[in-house]
């Protein structure tokens, strides 16, 4: 399977200490994300975030499922965090409208697509 990598960087005009919170808090996340995309923090809240901690999410679009599973593996707050990801695709159902005439019932199932965010200041 092959691995992607993302990496991105911002420049925000506040202080590290002002924005971390709002990175650090995965509540956020489903705050910005536009509704139609149905976007669900599945693992429990409150969430402990810290080095080791588990975050299970999913949304859907166009039909699509999906779900990932991340782990913070660096904590290093107000500085850094290191957010890394396994994704999962799951299709159920007839294909969405745009695949209609490309798709062959049992063509995807699920696949698995190993990606990382990082965000550092």
């Amino acid at each position: 399977m092959k691995t992607h990598h993302l990496q991105t960087s911002m420049r925000l005009p506040i202080a590290p200490e002002e924005v971390f919170p709002l990175f650090g808090d995965v509540i956020n996340l489903q705050r910005i994300t536009p509704p139609g995309l149905d976007f669900r923090i599945l693992t429990p809240l409150p969430i402990d975030i810290r080095k080791g901690a588990i975050v299970d999410y999913r949304f859907k679009l166009l039909g699509f499922l999906f779900k990932w599973h991340s782990e913070i593996t660096v904590w290093e707050p107000p500085h850094s965090f290191l957010d890394m990801q396994v994704w999962q695709l799951t299709v159920v159902g007839a294909p969405p409208p745009f695949l209609r005439g490309v798709w062959r019932n049992g063509d995807l199932r699920q696949r698995s697509v190993p990606a990382a965010f990082v965000a550092f200041w």
